[in-house]
């Protein structure tokens, strides 16, 4: 079983008063195996052993909370490409002989074209793009910004625009990724490759840590501030969930990334109903477009005009 842990958290090689091996950060996951009593601060107080990082040792069970979260995982194929050590994250692989950590973007465009990651990246050499060299050729690891991403897509004949573009305004000549514009776009099918921050030790999306991209598809959202959203986390390889405000958070207010129409959500008819009716779902529907990126473009303008004039 495991536990999160809810605070700054010694871990010792004996309860109570071991030896400190480490300390364990607020929000870090760790491996429930086995439990004993022993006073702490005149009380009886229940300790468990953890392991945390390859280190086993003791912990006051007030630092931690039970971890029922069970998400779906395998969600991306590596093929045999993954590293075999176990405390590695699962985003970690061996190309070409070369250990490679900062591939989160490229696993999302794997997710998002629901093809295996070895075909991403076998593709990706094969193109001989720029992108490609500079970012992993050889030895290079480098973490990916939203132009790579996008090389990836074009690459498989797919059109991903980057969020800056498709939620800007013409008439603001801004972009605003709020609540309800991604909820819109969600709803029709798009998925938003996001850029988070997470910690570099359990992968958990977080108000600070590293940088990385997970991708945003499925959006519960009240209509108001409050939603919760599914993401595929590359780190470990599954969904996970996280609300609106923990993303916002995380992602330092801006949503930064690439959007993609992964779902084909075809137009419902409704004959009873005017093409211009000024509905929630007219104005969905508007965002609806599979043709080219001039045209594309084109259609990203319209909806964020319609918005616009609703208010």
């Amino acid at each position: 079983m495991k536990y999160i842990t809810i605070r700054f958290s010694a871990q010792k090689k004996s309860a109570p008063k071991g030896q400190k091996i480490l300390d364990i950060p607020q929000g870090e996951l760790v491996e429930f195996l086995d439990t004993t009593k022993a006073k702490y601060n005149g009380v009886d107080a229940t300790w468990y052993k953890v392991r945390y990082r390859g280190h086993e040792g003791w912990t006051l069970a007030d630092n931690l909370d039970p971890y029922l979260y069970k998400p779906k995982t395998g969600q991306v194929d590596f093929g045999n490409l993954q590293t075999v050590d176990a405390h590695d994250a699962q985003q970690y692989v061996i190309i070409d002989g070369h250990r490679k950590v900062n591939q989160c973007g490229i696993i999302c465009t794997a997710y998002c074209l629901q093809v295996p990651y070895p075909t991403v990246v076998e593709k990706w050499k094969e193109s001989n793009s720029a992108h490609y060299r500079n970012t992993m050729a050889g030895n290079r690891d480098k973490g990916t910004s939203e132009a790579p991403l996008i090389n990836i897509f074009k690459i498989f004949g797919k059109d991903a625009f980057t969020t800056k573009e498709f939620f800007r305004s013409p008439a603001l000549r801004k972009s605003y990724q709020t609540a309800y514009r991604m909820s819109e776009a969600i709803k029709n099918g798009y998925v938003i490759i996001a850029g988070v921050q997470i910690n570099r030790y359990s992968g958990l999306i977080q108000n600070r840590g590293v940088w990385h991209w997970v991708v945003l598809h499925h959006f519960d959202w009240n209509g108001g501030i409050e939603g919760r959203l599914t993401v595929y986390n590359p780190y470990n390889n599954r969904d996970e969930w996280v609300s609106l405000e923990e993303l916002q958070l995380s992602a330092k207010g801006g949503i930064g990334g690439v959007v993609y129409k992964m779902y084909d959500k075809k137009k419902e008819k409704d004959t009873e109903k005017s093409k211009d009716t000024n509905t929630e779902k007219d104005i969905a529907y508007k965002m609806g477009f599979t043709a080219g990126k001039a045209k594309a473009i084109s259609e990203i303008r319209k909806f964020t005009d319609k918005l616009e004039n609703e208010h």
